[in-house]
């Protein structure tokens, strides 16, 4: 009986999540950081786009997350800014073929986002 209960529960908490993500728009940041993708020569295709928008708009609602927990400490706020993007990256990567993932970092688009 338990088990069930806590597999509905989780089922309705990530249901409730999903439908709340799927109804943002990319901010205006995260359209940039796509429109440097699909320029980077990636050759995306239209479900690696709206996965890597997926992963850049959770991102960065971690980043901003962060950086109000950690405003008064300086010194952790950069440890864990670097963490989380180094996270970004890794995320990034994930959605892309090894092609891609070459590419990406041949051509250093990570600095460029």
């Amino acid at each position: 009986m338990k088990k069930i209960i806590l597999s509905l529960t989780f089922v309705l908490i990530s249901t409730f999540i999903f439908a709340q993500g799927k109804n943002q728009t990319p901010s205006a940041h995260v359209k940039q950081q796509i429109e440097v993708l699909k320029n980077g020569g990636l050759n995306l295709s239209d479900v690696q786009i709206g996965r890597l928008t997926y992963v850049l708009m959770a991102e960065e609602q971690t980043m901003e997350r962060t950086q109000k927990t950690f405003a008064g400490n300086k010194s952790l706020l950069n440890e864990r800014t670097k963490e989380a993007r180094e996270h970004m990256f890794n995320n990034l990567k994930g959605a892309l073929t090894p092609q891609q993932v070459e590419q990406f970092d041949a051509k250093k688009l990570a600095d460029k986002l």
